[in-house]
């Protein structure tokens, strides 16, 4: 009696450490449900056991624990091959019939032999399944044991092996289903401490490879300007990247025809760049799908309406989407299933300013598996920067129809200021205003407004060494990595040190480099953290005294030097502030403004400025600086350099 409650407790411990702490890792999980499963038998076997003592000592006797073992062996068993009959279903119900005739079998040993010779045969049944058992659990998890955890789960395995061997001898329990369980626990946290440190380091790795593909993509893109090498050159580099085995670029008729880009879209796409055996959106001859040149020549030739099918779908709805295991799906439709019969797609849509123009489509991953939501995810942040320069290049193209040889220049500022915001923050207590004026057609400087949370609000102004369509371009690499990498980070100061890495390609080649003031505000707690490479310091304007302060944390513009030395250069503040106070962010246009006699506005004027008109809302305060300027400079005089201001004020 006291032999089974012990062991009743041994199992209830083991099933509360698996289900406590190996369950979260979320690895595993299958196998990991049905050794809780199995955990469970065994213990609902020494409650039967414990009651039957209790009751009758005679009903206790052999075979009852024996055949709960069993039970909880073969449970166990088919929990580390589930997997695997699951994607073939039709073997599924043959494989739950052979556990349940294998349940049977030590029941006829025991109904037709005699008792001795029962209990023989039931005890080398029970040790071989769980030999098999332990084969089995070996091969799923071999590539992730160490030493440590091999010698552990060895002394565990061969302690129950022992108790097994001592039930059948003399038929007495022994003390060795604790150490059982004792080295089991310790393998289990041995292997999970160190899985949680691979994992830590593992997520780092794949960060940090994350941001150098997308910088390396980001170069291509930038430097192509041929719309079939762009999509064709496109659809080859992301189907590497996440590993798809074919995918296909669909572009609105409108675009091709080399019409206006602005304005609404036609609303019927044609294909124009595949790669791999593609299935059409919809049923063809067979012929059309014996070689893959005449695949693609006929997909080329198959229109889709906006709202037609999936792609059509992505298009009108301007959301991606993600489809799972559609080999299984009766309702798709299988257009080539005798070359490739699709099992998972990522589309996506291509869009501008809220217009969808296009969509791009991935279909099936080379190693069979379903895509994720972070292949998703990393896919969107590519197919961002991808809808850009698409676009940039059907805007180019269509300027070189018009105005021939300034065209480009007109269209490389028409992209920029289409990456300016032109609409403020919503949803904030802070009363804001901006501009932004390029001294030539094509402007290096750039500011933007990232909502973090609900609460936190990113605002970035910087400056570009180079002008025109160089520093255009590397203004476009860095907006697009602002707004993927400072949604991820609270800290200024991290997501500055990302940046400097992420854009180090675009800057390093070209001798350039890029001033940046970027702050966070924390608007339910009133304060604003600051990180600064390089930049104009910040001007902080106390709204009861019109007291000026200003700061300057230590910072190294962008693309000089490697992210770790900047790390360790680069500081971050936090600052308070009050009702009324305001905050004012510029680029060294405002400062560097030439009079006609040469003389320069000058950080003094700016701060007498901010002083005298301390209490003003934003837009009053932004208009008001502007004037100035264009009064220093003089009508008959073009602006100096590139000029950003934005004012924040604490409504």
């Amino acid at each position: 009696m006291s032999d089974s409650v012990a062991r009743l407790a041994i199992y209830l411990l083991l099933f509360v450490i698996i289900i406590r702490v190996i369950s979260p890792l979320n690895r595993g999980k299958t196998v990991y449900q049905f050794s809780l499963a199995s955990l469970a038998v065994l213990a609902a076997g020494e409650f039967v056991f414990s009651v039957f003592s209790f009751v009758n000592p005679n009903l206790a006797a052999f075979p009852v624990r024996n055949f709960f073992e069993i039970a909880a062996i073969l449970v166990a068993l088919f929990g580390c091959n589930y997997d695997a009959h699951r994607l073939k279903a039709k073997h599924l119900k043959p494989i739950v019939l052979s556990h349940i005739i294998a349940f049977l079998v030590p029941i006829l040993f025991w109904l037709l032999f005699n008792s001795d010779l029962a209990k023989i045969m039931v005890y080398a049944y029970e040790i071989i399944l769980f030999a098999r058992y332990m084969i089995n659990v070996t091969e799923k998890i071999d590539d992730t044991l160490e030493k440590p955890e091999i010698v552990l789960f060895s002394i565990g395995f061969g302690a129950f092996l022992v108790d097994l061997v001592i039930r059948l001898w003399d038929g007495k329990s022994s003390p060795l289903l604790t150490l059982y369980a004792a080295s089991i626990v310790a393998a289990m946290i041995t292997l999970l401490s160190r899985e949680k440190n691979v994992g830590f380091e593992r997520q780092i790795v794949t960060r940090d490879r994350e941001i150098q593909i997308f910088a390396d993509i980001t170069k291509k893109l930038n430097s192509k300007f041929e719309l079939n090498a762009l999509l064709e050159g496109f659809v080859l580099e992301i189907c590497g990247i996440l590993d798809a085995y074919a995918a296909a670029i669909y572009i609105d008729k409108k675009l091709l025809a080399g019409k206006m880009v602005e304005g609404t879209m036609s609303g019927e796409l044609e294909c124009v760049a595949i790669h791999g055996f593609y299935p059409p959106p919809i049923p063809v001859n067979e012929r059309a799908i014996t070689k893959i040149e005449l695949l693609h020549k006929t997909l080329k030739t198959i229109s889709v309406e906006v709202g037609q099918g999936i792609i059509g779908r992505v298009c009108k709805d301007g959301k991606a989407e993600l489809l799972k295991d559609l080999d299984a799906n009766p309702e798709f439709i299988q257009t080539i299933p005798k070359v490739a019969v699709t099992k998972t797609l990522i589309t996506m849509p291509l869009s501008r300013q809220g217009q969808v123009f296009g969509a791009l489509q991935l279909v099936n991953r080379n190693d069979g598996e379903n895509f994720s939501e972070r292949d998703v995810r990393f896919a969107d942040m590519i197919v961002d920067q991808a809808s850009l320069a698409i676009y940039n290049t059907f805007l180019i193209m269509e300027r070189e129809r018009k105005l021939e040889t300034d065209v480009d220049l007109k269209a490389a500022q028409e992209i920029q200021l289409s990456l300016i915001p032109k609409d403020l923050p919503k949803d904030t207590k802070l009363d804001i205003a901006k501009y932004f004026s390029p001294m030539r057609q094509i402007g290096g400087d750039y500011y933007d407004f990232i909502r973090i949370d609900e609460t936190h609000l990113g605002i970035i102004i910087a400056d570009v060494s180079g002008k025109g369509v160089t520093g255009g371009l590397v203004m476009s690499v860095m907006r697009t990595m602002m707004h993927m990498v400072a949604k991820k980070e609270m800290s200024p100061r991290a997501v500055l040190a990302e940046l400097n890495q992420g854009i180090a390609i675009a800057v390093r080649e070209k001798h350039m480099f890029v001033t940046v003031m970027y702050c966070v505000f924390d608007e339910a707690n009133n304060k604003m953290t600051l990180c600064r490479a390089g930049h104009n310091p910040l001007l902080h304007v106390k709204g009861t005294t019109g007291e000026i302060l200003s700061y300057k944390p230590d910072g190294i513009a962008l693309g000089i030097i490697d992210s770790k030395t900047f790390q360790g250069i680069t500081k971050e503040i936090e600052i308070s502030y009050e009702k009324g106070d305001s905050f004012f962010l510029y680029t060294d246009g405002v400062i560097e403004e030439f009079s006609p006699t040469k003389d320069m506005f000058g950080e003094d004027r700016l701060k007498i400025y901010l002083t005298k008109n301390a209490n003003q809302p934003s837009e009053s305060v932004v208009s008001g600086i502007i004037q100035d300027l264009n009064d220093f400079r003089g009508p008959d005089h073009d602006q100096h350099d590139d000029i950003a201001v934005i004012n924040i004020r604490s409504a």
